[in-house]
């Protein structure tokens, strides 16, 4: 990002710092994120023979037995046996949790052992970096609707818990780091009209955000309030009367 030469940074993050810290064993829980993805070192990509047809593989990406070929997850970061998250999306849809590793250790468990460490460690460092750099940073909490009940990622008690850990820890960095903080999470609406998926917002969604931001960082004179006119052809060229 440094080589955009940006004059304000906002971070806002929130579902896959859940998904990083749903790993196990313990041990997989690391600053590198190995634990949830890997590196795609295959030299080729082999769908089954199932996938073949395009009918099957549609309706197989449908009920969640398999992932698009064009999912960057699939293409670019293949997930490692150690990530749980998947598996615990997959239970709770179909109403089958908890099961297999669950059943030993459940998800409550794995976010209490892996506490997000990386993340506030990371959000650390990017505010350090943009300090030193004397760019503008603003921390915001993060926003989401629990009422897509067939999304367990948002309508789950386990994510509920994580998604307010991490805001928590964007609260305390930004008290700590002298950094702004917009409480988004707060003003947004979690009503279903906003959202396309409950984590992710509609084209509504959308124009409220930043209708929002906006807002909090003119009236925190973060920004100019001063509206952009484009410059037209000419402008800066005298009249036939000057």
């Amino acid at each position: 990002m440094l080589d955009l030469d940006p004059d304000l940074l906002i971070v806002y993050h929130g579902i896959n710092d859940v998904h990083t810290r749903l790993v196990w064993p313990p041990a997989a829980y690391r600053g590198d994120n190995s634990g949830r993805l890997l590196r795609d070192e295959s030299p080729i990509f082999m769908p089954s023979v199932w996938e073949h047809s395009t009918l099957l593989r549609t309706l197989m990406v449908r009920f969640a037995l398999t992932r698009a070929h064009g999912s960057l997850s699939r293409v670019l970061s293949p997930e490692p046996d150690s990530f749980r998250g998947a598996e615990f999306v997959r239970q709770k849809v179909r109403g089958e949790y908890p099961s297999g590793v669950f059943e030993e250790v459940g998800a409550f468990e794995m976010l209490e052992t892996n506490e997000p460490t990386f993340f506030e460690r990371n959000v650390r460092n990017m505010v350090a970096v943009a300090q030193s750099r004397d760019i503008g940073i603003v921390l915001s909490s993060f926003a989401y609707s629990p009422d897509f009940l067939a999304e367990p990622s948002v309508s789950s008690e386990e994510y509920a818990k994580a998604f307010r850990e991490g805001n928590d820890v964007l609260t305390r960095v930004a008290a700590t780091d002298s950094v702004p903080f917009f409480d988004f999470a707060a003003v947004f609406p979690t009503g279903p009209e906003y959202f396309a998926d409950g984590r992710h917002v509609n084209a509504a969604g959308a124009l409220l955000k930043a209708e929002l931001f906006g807002r909090f960082l003119v009236d925190g004179a973060l920004v100019s309030s001063a509206p952009l006119v484009p410059q037209q052809v000419g402008d800066d060229l005298p009249s036939s009367g000057q």
